[in-house]
């Protein structure tokens, strides 16, 4: 029994709780998620919530603290409804994001870190790599994908934040967002079919050990073996007397 009270969404998300830790031999394996899970409920992860994770999962509340401190997806503070992380990593600044990154400073009228005054939009400039280098200059909102960034897309972002339509229509999913141990595996992305192929035919078929699958590609027994072209002839070598060298050698 915890000796404190325990945040709401601790009972009203019982069963959501219980999934997410089922999900693990050892439950906890479950704090990252758990975390997730406080966050989306709050809007952040107030101490409660490190002391409700840490009840749940039979750990220390500094060791739970220690992981939330240390990732920076998670908030230990309010921030905006909409929270948004800019890229300024070498990538994305090489490709445009320094002048966008200035350009939504100016357009949010706020510095990194703070939250507009109608608590709608929180900004956090990071020189971490939000690992969509492919798609620069990026963003994300609430975890979630804008790319390609221009100052039109941004006009647009934040119209639908502040209009209420929310940041659905900009959002591009990705592999590396959304609750995935959460969710039904027929709607991950899937691996594109070429790349599939390849690691595919990479791997030996069942029952062939490495060694055989290369012996099925050794000439067979009696096959005349191709030899290498010689290398060709530099300038010969001098020749040594047959006594050269040798102890008590001709003079």
């Amino acid at each position: 029994m915890p000796l404190f009270e325990q945040p709401a969404w601790v009972t009203e998300r019982r069963e959501e709780i219980e999934r997410i830790i089922g999900q693990y031999p050892d439950r906890r394996s479950a704090l990252m998620p758990l975390l997730h899970l406080a966050q989306e409920v709050r809007g952040y992860v107030a101490d409660e919530d490190i002391a409700a994770v840490a009840d749940l999962l039979g750990l220390t509340q500094a060791y739970v603290e220690s992981v939330c401190s240390f990732y920076s997806m998670y908030h230990r503070h309010p921030v905006g409804k909409y929270h948004i992380v800019f890229c300024n990593n070498c990538s994305c600044a090489l490709m445009g994001g320094e002048r966008l990154r200035e350009y939504l400073k100016q357009k949010l009228g706020i510095e990194s870190g703070q939250t507009t005054p109608d608590g709608l939009i929180s900004l956090e400039i990071t020189h971490e790599c939000l690992a969509a280098c492919d798609a620069g200059p990026v963003l994300q909102v609430n975890g979630e994908y804008v790319i390609r960034l221009t100052e039109e897309k941004i006009d647009a972002l934040i119209e639908d934040l502040r209009s209420g339509k929310g940041p659905e229509a900009h959002i591009e999913k990705r592999l590396l967002t959304g609750h995935f141990w959460d969710a039904d595996p027929n709607d991950l992305p899937k691996v594109p079919p070429e790349i599939a192929a390849a690691e595919a035919a990479a791997v030996p078929a069942e029952g062939t050990s490495a060694p055989a699958a290369e012996a099925a590609t050794a000439p067979a027994e009696g096959a005349r073996a191709v030899e290498a072209p010689a290398a060709p002839a530099g300038p010969e070598a001098p020749q040594e007397s047959p006594g050269a060298g040798k102890e008590g050698g001709d003079q």
